[in-house]
């Protein structure tokens, strides 16, 4: 049984779209944009066909806000555009990481013999463990081979495990695919993705300027956790545990990095030089356990400040889940469900309401989880 998304149902769809964006009479501005948007995106599918990646695209050309050409004006722009409280309740985290030693002893993911068959039905039983019932029509919709949506890449070396992209024209329709790395890793990116396109069909492209776009990684980070839960029984305990060291050390990693590119705009917003040495002064000062030369620095300025805010209160959120969860699992997924289909900008009344308490009890479960992959030295 072969998983691929299908050359010619693509092609069908651009058709569509275009005849909705030629014959359409009373199209706003904004409509027609993403009409032509979805086309775009479209033909990266093809794109990524053709060369049999899971991720492809050109850099733009890059223009820079200081002399020096160090900060790219595109990370400026998206930095100055996150809502003040939500750079406030990330940085509020950094305190606690001071001294944080990662002393987690790395653990070999063992491989699983897999055929994509098989992993898609195991992604089944999960999903029909859930909680709610009504998600496996979803995943069986989405997994379904002869709707082409669902595809496997044998590629280990690409960075991206997983990828969906949402299309809402003229129907709701998410294409996933699949980076096989044939470990546990495979079944855990599975169920990731299919709730991405499980909550993504309620967004409709979000705006990144709308507070709720921040929660829309929220699902990935708590299936990520559910995933675990699941497995429990079934794989060691400490392969479980691997799979929640990866998850904190990437989360960790988005954070360091937000905290870096917020040191550098600082230096530029007080019209200094984005010099590495002042940068490492303030880090050791902060005393954190970051590495930095000028190409660290220099890449990490180059990221999506969007999605790494995103990640990270997502994670924070999932966190205060996770925890409800070990003792109500019902209950937890109740409030996560709850606090993803909140669309008000009110973003931080909800979590509250919702029993999500991060941002007012000192990261107690942030620092529990620090505790559990590293050591705080005195």
């Amino acid at each position: 049984m072969e998983y691929n998304w299908s050359i010619e149902q693509i092609e069908e769809h651009k058709k569509q779209v275009k005849y909705l964006l030629k014959h359409t009479k009373g199209l706003t501005k904004e409509k027609k944009r993403e009409l032509k948007e979805t086309i775009l995106g479209l033909i990266e599918l093809e794109k990524q066909m053709s060369m049999d990646e899971v991720y492809y695209s050109f850099q733009p050309k890059i223009k820079y806000a200081d002399p020096s050409k160090f900060l790219p004006i595109y990370t400026l722009q998206e930095y100055t555009r996150v809502p003040i409280n939500i750079k406030d309740y990330i940085f509020n985290s950094i305190p606690y990481f001071k001294n944080f030693v990662d002393n987690y002893h790395l653990l070999e993911v063992p491989m699983i013999n897999l055929t994509n068959q098989e992993l898609v039905s195991m992604s089944h039983d999960f999903y029909k463990w859930l909680p709610n019932k009504n998600y496996e029509k979803d995943f069986r919709n989405f997994t379904n081979p002869e709707n082409h949506l669902l595809r496997f890449v044998s590629n280990p070396t690409v960075d991206i495990l997983g990828l969906t992209q949402p299309f809402y024209y003229p129907t709701y329709q998410p294409y996933f695919s699949i980076s096989r790395n044939n470990t546990i890793d495979d079944f855990e990116t599975l169920n990731h993705e299919i709730a991405h396109g499980i909550f993504f069909k309620e967004d409709n492209l979000q705006s990144i300027n709308g507070y709720h776009y921040y929660l829309m990684e929220l699902e990935g980070s708590f299936f990520d956790y559910l995933t675990g839960r699941f497995l429990m029984g079934i794989m060691d305990d400490s392969i479980i545990k691997q799979l929640d060291y990866y998850k904190f050390i990437n989360n960790y990693e988005y954070i360091c990095e937000l905290y870096l590119i917020q040191l550098v705009i600082r230096l530029y917003l007080k019209k200094k030089a984005i010099d590495i040495s002042e940068i490492e002064k303030i880090v050791l000062k902060d005393e954190l356990s970051i590495p930095i030369n000028e190409n660290i620095l220099s890449t990490t300025l180059y990221e999506n400040v969007y999605v790494y805010f995103q990640y990270s209160l997502s994670y924070f959120t999932s966190l205060d889940l996770e925890t409800i969860a070990e003792y109500d699992l019902e209950y937890a997924f109740y409030l996560f469900e709850k606090i993803r289909r909140n669309k008000t900008d009110d973003i931080f009344s909800n979590l509250r309401e919702n029993g999500i308490t991060f941002m007012d009890d000192g990261y107690q479960n942030l620092q529990k989880k620090i505790k559990t992959f590293g050591e705080i030295q005195s």
